[in-house]
């Protein structure tokens, strides 16, 4: 509890400075300060550029042996864009060339749209913060579905996404072959059939 109250505590620092950003913004506009508007509004709307862009896919066990790890990306997601700017600029490079995504995997116990979620390539915290709001821990069975993350990585490659770098995150191993029948037998293969995972 200690942990998880120190990182909530520093995600609502980091909401506060965001907060005070948005009032001297309205503030401005108000004010018809339109460089001071624009400005804010220039930092906020910046996109990656296409090319040179380095994309990261994260994936995260999502069982419920995962809860604290959820509960400190869901907190740390904003550091992890600073501190990986702060790399980025040290090495003379714009800290808007590169985009995470987030996706989480369970077991075969989930149903398909738990089985694996994902949130869209993201350049903003906040965006990566209001996907991983949405996730729960649930559906643990044993050694995990790593081999759906990874046919979600690939299914990226297949439609040109150019991934630079896969991170797993995860505290069991991935379900053997023999594993993959035995579970997907729980719902039997005429529901996986019928899904994006048949």
């Amino acid at each position: 509890f200690k942990k998880q109250y120190s990182g909530t505590d520093k995600h609502v620092q980091e909401l506060k400075q965001k907060h005070e950003a948005t009032r001297a913004f309205v503030t401005a506009v108000l004010n018809n300060e339109i460089s001071q508007a624009k400005q804010f509004l220039k930092e906020r709307n910046k996109g990656a550029p296409l090319e040179n862009l380095s994309r990261t896919l994260v994936f995260m066990d999502a069982t419920g042996s995962m809860s604290h790890l959820l509960h400190n990306a869901k907190n740390t997601v904003g550091l992890m864009f600073e501190r990986a700017a702060t790399v980025l600029v040290d090495q003379g490079i714009e800290p808007n060339m590169f985009e995470l995504q987030f996706a989480v995997y369970r077991n075969y116990n989930a149903p398909e749209d738990g089985l694996l979620q994902c949130s869209p390539w993201e350049s903003k915290p906040a965006n990566l913060r209001s996907f991983m709001e949405t996730i729960k821990p649930e559906y643990g069975w044993g050694n995990e579905a790593i081999e759906i993350a990874l046919w979600h990585a690939n299914q990226e490659i297949n439609k040109n996404v150019d991934v630079s770098q896969i991170i797993l995150i995860g505290d069991a191993a991935a379900n053997t072959d023999e594993e993959v029948v035995i579970k997907r037998m729980l719902k039997g293969e005429t529901y996986w059939t019928g899904t994006k995972f048949s």
